[in-house]
């Protein structure tokens, strides 16, 4: 019973210290996108991956199928859901007035 309850204090200290951390980077000014960066999943990568690779070889955003090609997929939904993912982590950015425009913030202004 003993080691159960100090396990749980050390796992609530490490959830402690990593929010700490988190906030302290963020106001050091890594920003958000550094901090999610150790939070994106391989596929994510791989998505993300891909799209740069796309915008530089032909200066526009990829179709949701042709990522879904790009990185082996069959299914067009699986994609969505990890672009909608990379957007709220703040990796993608959507186009104002551009529908199915998506740009990468390490873009090179493609």
């Amino acid at each position: 019973m003993g080691k159960w309850y100090i396990q749980s204090a050390k796992s609530t200290c490490r959830d402690i210290c990593y929010e700490i951390i988190q906030t302290a980077l963020y106001f050091i000014g890594k920003g958000r996108a550094e901090l999610e960066k150790m939070k994106m999943i391989k596929r994510e990568h791989d998505i993300y991956s891909y799209i740069l690779e796309y915008r530089k070889e032909k200066r526009s955003s990829p179709s949701m199928r042709d990522i879904a090609s790009g990185v082996g997929l069959n299914s067009v939904s699986t994609i969505h859901v990890h672009v909608h993912n990379l957007m709220d982590k703040g990796w993608l950015q959507p186009v104002e007035r551009m529908n199915r425009t998506i740009i990468p913030i390490d873009d090179d202004g493609v």
